[in-house]
């Protein structure tokens, strides 16, 4: 698992997202997900199971508060129409699946980067960056 160093740099940075999360998928983009598409439609960072990730929570408790308050005040989001992914950086990339099954999924975006997916009974977890996601309001 990824040390507590990685959700220290990832906090900080979601600090400076705020004003950059900016492209959400809408309703009228995503219809009711074919099974092998689960993952489609928009997530944001599911603070209650923060506490369940081992990487978390080796933090001090003050490092915990300060993530947990940087994560709520920048709205993260990551969003998926059946084409494009919208990052929290405000980035819209092209994707594709290099692996998927009703249980994970791999993407490969069109930049290069990879983002591996787990389903989990409360949601999802974004395992290249350790964060346990629920679907947006």
């Amino acid at each position: 698992m990824r040390g507590p160093a990685v959700y220290l740099s990832l906090c900080l940075g979601l600090g400076a997202l705020a004003p950059a999360c900016g492209p959400h998928v809408s309703p009228d983009e995503v219809m009711a997900p074919p099974a092998a598409e689960w993952w489609l439609g928009d997530w944001v960072v599911d603070l209650a199971a923060l506490d369940h990730v081992e990487s978390f929570r080796r933090l001090p408790p003050e490092a915990q508060e300060t993530a947990r308050a940087l994560i709520s005040g920048a709205r993260w989001r990551l969003a998926f129409d059946s084409r494009r992914v919208h990052l929290p950086d405000g980035r819209l990339v092209p994707f594709s699946l290099s692996r998927g099954d009703a249980q994970g999924a791999e993407l490969a975006l069109a930049t290069g980067e990879r983002l591996t997916l787990t389903r989990t009974g409360g949601g999802l977890f974004l395992s290249t960056h350790d964060l346990p996601l629920r679907r947006a309001d």
